[in-house]
């Protein structure tokens, strides 16, 4: 049973080991998916008025993934490896204009998988794009739902309804509820760029992965040999850096209950020595 627990354990370690950084971006990816569905359903809603229905569907287009490209460069090791202690650094330890590109470019790259999975579905769903550009098929004097004399006597009582509808222009219940045919056609648009977005971001990310590998030094087999060399590293490097902070903190502590005379006032032990 033991055994069996053991080897299971080393599959997966070996998977994680090789394939990551793989199953970290589908994880974002899939997180994405689902948070961009639940913010769908729970708080947008398209207004029925101009320019708001511009302005309302574009935050929740491209704000979020500002947010999560934000979000993937604060939490990228590789930010504040690069960051820290740029003041303070001496010729022989500040990064090479090279070294340094090089890796802003691999946290901008990494950084950018969740925000266009986030554009993916935002498209590919089509309901922010339909209220982004509903107003073009909603003219006063075209829209059916502004010839319904009821429904348009209630909005132009309104004493915003100039302001909504750019002085008369627009027919604002229609914005967010055009007809049948315009969601149809707006929403198949959207997803004609989902796809485009998708396909150009693949062969992009093809791109870069063929001239990173046809640039790089090492064949193959010696670049798994130099990974694995520096994963090793890193974990003895904070085995022996854990084993000679707990040596010094150790020594330091015994040395401060080794002084020969201690303060008793500032301690406020009176009795220490008792």
């Amino acid at each position: 049973m033991t055994t069996s627990i053991n080897s299971v354990v080393t599959v997966f370690k070996n998977v994680f080991t090789n394939h990551g950084s793989t199953l970290l971006n589908g994880i974002l990816i899939a997180t994405t998916i689902g948070g961009q569905t639940l913010v769908r359903k729970l708080t947008f809603s398209c207004p029925c008025a101009y320019p708001l229905n511009v302005y309302h569907s574009l935050v929740f287009m491209f704000g979020p993934s500002m947010a999560l490209f934000l979000i993937g460069i604060t939490v990228n090791s590789t930010t504040w490896k690069m960051a820290h202690g740029t003041f303070f650094r001496v010729n022989a330890t500040r990064h090479s204009c090279k070294t340094t590109c090089a890796s802003w470019i691999e946290v901008i790259i990494q950084s950018s998988i969740a925000p266009i999975a986030w554009l993916f579905v935002v498209f590919l769903d089509g309901g922010y794009y339909r209220c982004y550009r509903s107003h073009e098929y909603c003219l006063k004097s075209e829209a059916e739902l502004c010839r319904n004399l009821t429904i348009l006597a209630t909005y132009e009582t309104s004493a915003a309804f100039q302001t909504i509808s750019d002085n008369g222009k627009y027919c604002p219940p229609c914005i967010c509820s055009p007809s049948s045919t315009d969601t149809s056609y707006l929403e198949a648009q959207s997803q004609i760029y989902a796809w485009i977005l998708l396909i150009f971001t693949g062969v992009a990310a093809f791109l870069v992965i063929c001239c990173n590998r046809m640039c790089d030094k090492y064949t193959l087999v010696q670049r798994q040999y130099v990974e694995t060399y520096k994963n090793e590293e890193i974990l003895k490097f904070d085995a022996v850096a854990k084993e000679h902070a707990s040596q010094l903190a150790e020594q330091n502590a015994r040395a401060f209950f080794t002084q020969k005379r201690l303060d008793e006032k500032r301690l406020g032990l009176g009795v220490w020595n008792s």
